[in-house]
């Protein structure tokens, strides 16, 4: 087996698109923590307020 750079050898299975499926919500949760750590979960909020209104919901969520 040659040695590889990664994440090259891992698109080859299924495992390692479980994988890279895993390292993409790692990285979005960690995102999700950033915004709100930093940046008063401005990101956050105008994303649940956009999926609340497209659901034609009444309320808003206002950033800290």
């Amino acid at each position: 087996m040659r040695w590889c750079f990664w994440p090259w050898p891992a698109f080859g299975s299924y495992i390692g698109l479980a994988y890279m499926a895993y390292l993409a919500y790692l990285a979005f949760a960690i995102a999700l923590l950033c915004d709100i750590a930093f940046n008063r979960a401005r990101v956050c909020t105008r994303a649940i307020n956009g999926l609340a209104s497209s659901f034609g919901s009444a309320f808003e969520v206002l950033p800290c």
